[in-house]
C-alpha cells in the first residue's frame, strides 16, 4: 500500500451519493443491454422497420435520472443539483420543464 492514499479493494463500495447514483445508472444500462442481447440479433434488438426517436429516449433518460436524484435527496433540489453536477437553477428549470413534483 502506498502511504497517504486510500486503498480500494475489489467489492468495496464508495459511499458518496454521486458514486451510488453512477452505480445504479450503470446497473440499469447493463440490465438493458443483457435484455437486448437475449432478443433476436440486430441493433439493440430493434426491428428494422421501426424507428427510435433519439430525443424522446434522451428525454426519458434525463427524467429518470432527475427523479432518482430527487428521490435520493428526499426532494431537496439543491442537494439533487449538487449530486448531478448542475446549478440549482438549471435543475429547477428541468423540473418545471418535465413537470416533476
Amino acid at each position: 500500500m502506498i502511504r497517504g492514499t486510500r486503498a480500494k479493494y475489489v467489492g468495496q463500495a464508495d459511499d458518496s451519493p454521486v458514486e451510488t447514483l453512477k452505480t445504479e445508472v450503470s446497473k440499469s444500462i447493463a440490465r438493458a443491454l443483457e435484455l437486448n442481447a437475449q432478443r433476436r440479433p440486430g441493433v439493440l434488438g430493434l426491428a428494422q422497420k421501426s424507428a427510435v426517436n433519439f430525443y424522446e429516449q434522451v428525454t426519458h433518460f434525463e427524467v429518470e435520472l432527475l427523479r432518482q436524484a430527487l428521490v435520493y435527496t428526499n426532494g431537496n433540489q439543491r442537494a439533487a443539483a449538487r449530486l448531478l453536477g448542475l446549478k440549482p437553477t438549471t435543475l429547477n428549470n428541468k423540473v418545471k420543464t418535465h413537470n416533476l413534483d
